[in-house]
């Protein structure tokens, strides 16, 4: 090793002092510096990876260095260009020494890499079709790409073409069985197609895979719940909180299963833990209200959603179900108001906006029987 990462570091300080005891700098120039010294402390912990023959993860490191320059540059561009420009040359020169250095698969690894970030830039800019295409090349490069490969399927969904999706997942899930994201991907995806024997067989498999990821526990409490397996959704929903005891969204869950078997003070701690975890979290706060309402106790009920409208204030559910409690308890302007305010979030010509323009003509008629909106599971 030509030289350790420690006196690496102990010449950057130096720098760093030289640099503040240096009378004509200016502070852009001294920022700059700081950086500067940063980046020589990068790059000589990568030229100690290649001493060590570790090639890929000097790649790595080299091209931190290389981001850090262009930052540089770009904030500070009257700041010694021609310096900035030496730097950036000498990282590249050696990012090309290490990748020439690369056995012939490790350099078909970092250009399906290279291919790869490309088709994540133009999923960020929503341009899936040439995401797809460059995926595909990257899979061309190096068929063992297994995020690559992953990314096909979400690329598809996002297409909407399911089928060649589920076909993606399934090339992931040979290119490494023991991965979990493939399956999770899967069971989300047949839980939206309604094919929920499959979406349990698929998070039962991510399970297996990585018992300590709570993600598949949870999605398989919400198809238990799709299809009346009340028990076996609090199992399960019990099971993940062993893995995350202050997942909001679990004890939204289990506040949601115990409200479905109709355990209504069950289903109030839970919700009121759910929040306690998260006060900013919307859900929890829906579900309190439309139980407090089925109790028969509205003024709780409308505080709750208030509540929801204090982090939300067009929500049109809370308006509508603050609407029907007021209802309820005779107080009919302030029904009427909130009413027309969830025709007006929910929109005059929607089918939730008509219905709460219904309830408002209701307001002079004798009191029927009145439907609240909810409970809510994922939203908030």
């Amino acid at each position: 090793m030509h030289g350790s990462f420690e006196k690496r570091l102990a010449v950057a300080l130096v720098f760093l002092l030289c640099l503040s005891s240096c009378k004509t700098s200016s502070r852009p120039g001294e920022e700059a510096g700081k950086r500067f010294a940063e980046i020589y402390t990068t790059l000589g912990r990568a030229d100690d990876r290649v001493n060590e023959g570790d090639y890929r993860d000097s790649l790595e490191l080299y091209q931190r260095a290389l981001i850090e320059i262009e930052e540089i540059s770009d904030a500070l561009p009257a700041w010694k260009p021609d310096y900035v420009a030496y730097k950036r040359k000498e990282c590249v020169d050696k990012m090309e020494r290490a990748v020439a250095r690369l056995g012939p698969q490790e350099q078909e690894k970092l250009k399906a890499q290279n291919i790869y970030l490309r088709a994540v830039e133009s999923l960020q800019k929503e341009d899936v079709e040439d995401a797809l295409a460059k995926l595909k090349k990257a899979l061309e490069v190096y068929p063992g790409f297994l995020d690559a490969q992953w990314m096909v399927g979400n690329a598809y969904e996002r297409l909407g073409d399911p089928d060649r999706a589920i076909a993606a997942y399934k090339k992931a899930c040979e290119i490494d069985p023991s991965s979990p994201l493939p399956h999770q991907s899967m069971g989300e995806l047949y839980e939206g197609m309604g094919k929920y024997n499959d979406a349990l067989d698929e998070f039962k498999k991510a399970i297996q895979a990585d018992p300590g990821n709570v993600a598949p526990f949870i999605y398989s409490s919400w198809v238990y719940i799709n299809i009346g397996e009340l028990e076996e959704a609090l199992a399960v929903s019990r099971k993940a909180l062993e893995i995350d005891p202050d997942n909001k969204v679990i004890h939204n869950n289990i506040g949601l299963i115990y409200q479905k078997m109709e355990k209504f003070d069950q289903a109030a701690a839970a919700y009121k833990r759910a929040i306690l975890e998260d006060h900013k979290y919307i859900s929890p706060y829906q579900n309190l209200g439309l139980v407090y309402g089925l109790q028969g106790r509205y003024a709780e009920s409308i505080d709750q959603y208030k509540q929801v409208l204090e982090l939300d204030p067009k929500n049109a559910a809370a308006h509508f179900n603050i609407g029907i409690n007021y209802k309820r308890l005779r107080k009919k302007l302030l029904a009427r108001y909130h009413l027309e305010q969830a025709a007006r979030c929910y929109g005059y010509d929607t089918d939730d906006g008509k219905k709460a323009q219904e309830k408002i003509e209701e307001l002079n008629s004798p009191d029927t029987d009145l439907i609240i909106q909810g409970p809510y599971d994922r939203s908030g």
